[in-house]
């Protein structure tokens, strides 16, 4: 089925946000919609501020190290419940190593401190062919979703406590797997319908691309507010691990 998400761009293009480069860094800012929340609309889906971050930070050291930077680990934690509004952000390297560097983003509202992430990337085995070019500045801002953005993204349960998304041009990669904060969501909404309340915390470990599909993701509770999930590939024989990680409900402080 062709959906009005099919026309071959990236979600990331709906998601209404823009940045540009400053001192040390990159400073964006997110208008966050009632789309873009949990259910009951009290707090921002995670995985939307982890798929700011991968970007805002992975921009960032590409831009340092002309070459690929790809994804490792991401984990965002957000402190106290964030609804509907304007949140802002800045991007720095941490650590630029010759293999393995991290980053970190920082999300505010009205000043105060919400959210936080961590990324580490490994960059690519081979340099660019080419003049490299990555983009420090995103100037014009996402249409926004039209439906949730679980939704939006095509995540729905296959199975009890089993959910699904298909890969499909909304929620690649130029290169052809599943995006990594797509894996977030599925990650994210297999834990938050597991544990029964909105995830505050998740810390997701890339394995293996997701290149057959569908990305298929089950959690695993580990006591009242705390989860293992995993996500495969259902389309491989061998159901092929893609990522891990511990997803929690409970707010802790950075």
């Amino acid at each position: 089925m062709t959906t009005s998400n099919d026309r071959g761009r990236s979600f990331l293009e709906d998601l209404p946000f823009t940045y540009r480069p400053v001192k040390n860094g990159i400073s964006a800012r997110l208008e966050v919609s009632d789309e873009l929340t949990e259910p009951e609309g009290n707090q921002v889906r995670i995985s939307v501020l982890a798929s700011v971050a991968d970007v805002i930070t992975g921009v960032l050291l590409s831009s340092m190290t002309e070459t690929i930077a790809l994804t490792v680990d991401l984990s965002t934690r957000i402190v106290a419940p964030i609804g509907p509004g304007l949140l802002e952000a800045e991007s720095r390297v941490v650590k630029q190593g010759r293999t393995l560097s991290s980053a970190e983003a920082v999300f505010h509202h009205d000043g105060r401190l919400v959210a936080h992430s961590w990324v580490t990337f490994m960059l690519a085995p081979q340099p660019a062919s080419g003049p490299f070019e990555s983009s420090l500045e995103r100037l014009e801002t996402g249409k926004g979703m039209r439906r949730p953005f679980i939704e939006e993204l095509g995540i729905l349960e296959a199975e009890e406590h089993v959910f699904e998304v298909e890969r499909r041009p909304y929620t690649l990669q130029p290169t052809g797997t599943l995006q990594g904060g797509v894996v977030c969501a599925l990650m994210e909404f297999a834990a938050e319908k597991r544990l029964g309340a909105p995830i505050s915390e998740i810390s997701v470990h890339y394995l293996s691309t997701i290149r057959i599909g569908p990305g298929r993701a089950s959690a695993e509770p580990l006591g009242s507010d705390r989860a293992l999930v995993t996500v495969v590939d259902a389309g491989r024989d061998d159901h092929r691990i893609g990522a891990v990680g511990f997803a929690s409900s409970r707010y802790s402080p950075i």
